[in-house]
């Protein structure tokens, strides 16, 4: 949910819509300003005046001081809407706007205008808020571009009571409690933004566990655990089996039941449908599911002679008891199921089988040949990649084959190839960070614009400059300053330098030590400063753990049996932590405070390189490389340590 009110959410809201990272959007601009509930008069003392009318929507001329303050408001957000409303329609992105259908702002000139320009290509839904449960009669309107909400449109059917409007018991406006959207509402409505989000491409999620495949990033890790036989972390698993229903359509004037049911949810018991059964979608005659149902659909899906608009349902029933037992003997238990990888590494532990040795020693001399020429032609891209490089990474990036990785990468049409590139240049601290192609999408705004955080920059860096004190365990301060030192002999540290060197719109960070057991880890909390604030991520970015180990071993022993004879190496890369270079622009960002035992004081030194690593390749301390090879002389990871460093 982002405000358009607050100028940092309404910059972060800009760039979503110019990156094109969106599916849809809602907007529902407050109506207090242009309810037309204004004019009622209750004979109150202090009652609410109208502040707009039919010959003035845009506010009344008389209106003085905070009246006139607050239409000024409603009228730059109705702006804001339109202005939004009008680049979605160019992207193509779905959207809808909701108001009272009596709301005197689709009357103010933006909404007047937007409809000039865009009205034969918009739809119009009007439906009474009482025909999802709610306790009184609103008439809701909503202006949108996506057909599937055309299934919302409902009138009332007068068959059930209604709440007075007015003033409740508690004193309070009937108006503020039918503001909020309710549970079956929202269930309907978000029916339809699934049907429109499958039309436009999205993939379903998968029925049962047997439907997820490789390409379901968010889903086949765990899965895997589920075939690992562990416990998989979270409820979000697809069922290893379904209901297995039958689906009928019916009208849901002729069933009661279906009045207040929401899309998905079980129905309760009644005379009318099995028990078990389920309402799966609902819609009318302005919105029927294309391409679904029995081939009777275009039967029952014609308009009535009387000409009104039917509400139809599309309801799963269960199958008959022989029947469903027929189905659940043809599952596969979880542990007998196939572990889901990638289909290179699908490859890969295939030729780790037996009698694939000399096969295997061919492909990985030819690999290795291929490298080898491929690091001759990229010659001079590398030596112009290394020649562009920032001053502050020429040193802590020297010998870093970037060039040959780029090309690598591209030979295997990775997604993300273009890292390696990012990589020579430095990566971002702050802002928005690239989509990868490699992870699950899921969006996930910055809290913080990146504008906002510089303007802030001078109390984020006072605030990490006070919490700089010395911990109550001494040894543990005098192990941190040494590390930081020693990392400053290293070269990727810059300092230290005095707390008043600190440039102005520069930021700090504070660092501390971690004992993991006989070593301390410092560590840079980047969250203390304000800067990890400022990311947004359009991924759910996977830290990989034992699990996936444990996957490549399972599938080995599926497919090789007890000839799948492993050994795992683990190579501990040094310094990995501070292999990662910042980029120019955010290196003013790349300050961190320690305290210094020696001095009593707290010392300031700048990263040239970064801690963490926010890209497709990974979001994580890339510290430990782990493998599996078979049980034999050959180490094939030393070849790609020793062409990549």
């Amino acid at each position: 949910m982002i405000d358009l009110n607050s100028d940092a959410q309404l910059k972060i809201f800009e760039e979503l819509v110019q990156q094109r990272r969106l599916l849809y959007v809602h907007f529902a601009p407050p109506c207090g300003t242009a309810s037309k509930a204004r004019a009622i008069r209750l004979g109150l003392k202090n009652e609410p005046k109208p502040l707009r009318s039919m010959q003035y929507p845009m506010g009344l001329p008389h209106l003085k001081g905070l009246q006139k303050e607050r239409v000024r408001l409603a009228n730059r957000l109705y702006a804001l809407t339109k202005r939004f409303l009008v680049e979605l329609q160019k992207q193509g992105i779905g959207w809808s706007v909701e108001n009272p259908s009596s709301s005197l702002m689709w009357l103010t000139d933006q909404f007047v205008e937007f409809m000039q320009t865009f009205g034969e290509v918009i739809y119009g839904v009007v439906f009474h808020t009482c025909m999802f449960g709610a306790a009184r009669k609103k008439e809701t309107a909503l202006w949108t571009n996506i057909m599937e909400l055309c299934q919302l449109s409902r009138s009332c059917t007068g068959d059930h009571p209604h709440a007075a409007w007015g003033l409740t018991p508690s004193g309070t406006f009937a108006t503020a409690d039918e503001c909020a959207y309710n549970s079956t509402l929202c269930a309907h409505w978000a029916a339809a933004i699934e049907q429109y989000a499958i039309r436009r491409g999205l993939q379903p999620a998968p029925a049962t566990l047997d439907n997820v495949g490789p390409d379901h990033l968010h889903l086949k890790d765990k899965v895997n655990r589920a075939i690992l036989g562990a416990l998989p972390r979270g409820s979000k698993m697809p069922p290893l089996l379904t209901d297995f229903l039958r689906e009928e359509i019916v009208e849901i004037q002729r069933f009661p039941c279906l009045a207040q049911a929401k899309p998905g949810a079980r129905l309760t018991d009644n005379t009318d449908f099995p028990k078990g059964s389920r309402l799966l979608h609902v819609w009318n005659d302005y919105g029927g599911l294309q391409n679904s149902g029995p081939s009777d659909v275009e039967e029952v899906h014609a308009p009535t002679h009387e000409g009104k608009t039917r509400l139809l349902a599309k309801v799963g029933m269960p199958v008959p008891p022989l029947d469903y037992l027929a189905m659940v003997t043809k599952l596969v238990h979880p542990d007998l199921q196939r572990v889901i990888l990638h289909e290179n590494l699908e490859r890969a532990i295939e030729f780790s089988g037996p009698n694939k040795a000399v096969e295997l020693r061919r492909r990985r001399i030819l690999w290795t040949k291929s490298m080898v020429d491929l690091m001759a032609k990229t010659k001079t891209q590398e030596e112009a990649m290394v020649e562009n490089r920032p001053l502050h990474l020429k040193s802590v990036l020297a010998g870093k084959k970037f060039g040959l990785m780029h090309a690598a990468l591209e030979s295997i049409a990775y997604p993300d190839a273009g890292v390696a590139l990012e990589a020579n240049s430095g990566f971002p601290l702050v802002g928005w960070m690239k989509q990868s192609g490699v992870f699950a999408s899921n969006l996930r705004p910055p809290a913080l614009h990146v504008d906002s955080f510089e303007t802030m920059a001078a109390s984020f860096s006072a605030r990490t400059l006070a919490s700089i004190k010395p911990s109550q365990d001494s040894d543990l301060d005098m192990q941190v300053w040494e590390a930081t030192m020693a990392e400053v002999t290293g070269g990727t540290l810059e300092g230290p330098y005095n707390a008043s060197d600190l440039p102005k719109g520069h930021v700090v960070s504070p660092r501390f030590g971690l004992r993991q057991g006989s070593k301390v880890r410092p560590i840079d909390n980047l969250s203390a400063s304000g800067l990890n604030s400022t990311v947004g991520l359009p991924e759910r970015l996977q830290v990989d753990t034992i699990d996936e180990v444990a996957s490549m071993v399972k599938r080995c022993m599926q497919l090789h049996g007890k000839d799948c004879q492993l050994v795992g190496r683990t190579y501990d890369l040094r310094k990995a932590y501070r292999q990662l270079g910042v980029n120019e622009a955010h290196y003013k960002f790349a300050w961190i405070a320690v305290w210094s035992p020696v001095h009593a004081s707290t010392r300031l030194f700048r990263m040239k390189r970064a801690a963490v690593w926010r890209h497709g390749l990974g979001s994580i301390l890339f510290e430990d490389v782990k493998g599996l090879k078979r049980v034999g002389p050959v180490r094939p990871l030393a070849y790609l340590v020793v062409l990549f460093r």
